[in-house]
């Protein structure tokens, strides 16, 4: 019984020490191209974002996306929230996240007509980060987004895969998908 209890800690702490490949502390930047599913309103949007580990398996997040959606819409979109990760294999962490997320989109009309909707809700997002070889990552998760800004209370979907150059400095590309818009996305990602 002592050999068993001995080789189940083992097994933890080496499955513990392996997941470590994964870094939460990071600043991240990029470009996307947004498809609204609305003639004309495509365009393009711009975001940074972080993270920061505060104790093993919790930490902050956030970024900030600004949107131009075709010839007269702009918008801003920031999060900021809580995020949890725990290993469930030697390749593999699942991690989850809630956010409390600000979304705004300014309209500059024909003759003058400007309009403006700005709404605070809720993100809830829950993935996996998969280790496929040492320098390349899988990444996937699913959200939920709870504000006004949208028509309707979204569910979300983006993957992506991340390739390594060094243990600080990676390059993503992908695609994130909701009810409202659509895109692919490239990321620079700097490891602290």
């Amino acid at each position: 019984m002592n050999k068993t209890l001995l080789a189940a800690a083992l097994a933890l702490a080496a499955n513990t020490a392996l997941a470590g490949n994964f870094n939460y502390t990071y600043i991240e930047g990029g470009y996307g191209e947004v498809d609204t599913g609305d003639d004309g309103d495509d365009g393009d949007a711009l975001f940074i974002g972080g993270s920061v580990d505060l104790q093993q398996g919790f930490g902050i997040i956030g970024s900030f996306y600004t949107l131009d959606l075709g010839d007269n819409f702009d918008g801003t979109i920031f999060t900021v929230g809580g995020q949890f990760h725990t290993p469930i294999s030697s390749q593999a962490d699942f991690v989850g996240s809630i956010q409390l997320i600000n979304a705004e989109v300014e309209y500059d009309g024909p003759y003058g007509y400007d309009d403006s909707a700005d709404d605070t809700g809720l993100l809830l997002r829950g993935g996996i980060r998969f280790a496929i070889q040492q320098n390349l990552q899988l990444e996937g998760d699913i959200s939920y987004i709870d504000n006004d800004f949208w028509d309707d209370n979204e569910l979300g979907l983006k993957a992506g895969l991340r390739f390594f150059f060094n243990r600080q400095f990676s390059l993503a590309g992908g695609f994130a998908s909701d009810q409202e818009l659509d895109g692919l996305y490239i990321s620079g990602r700097f490891d602290l």
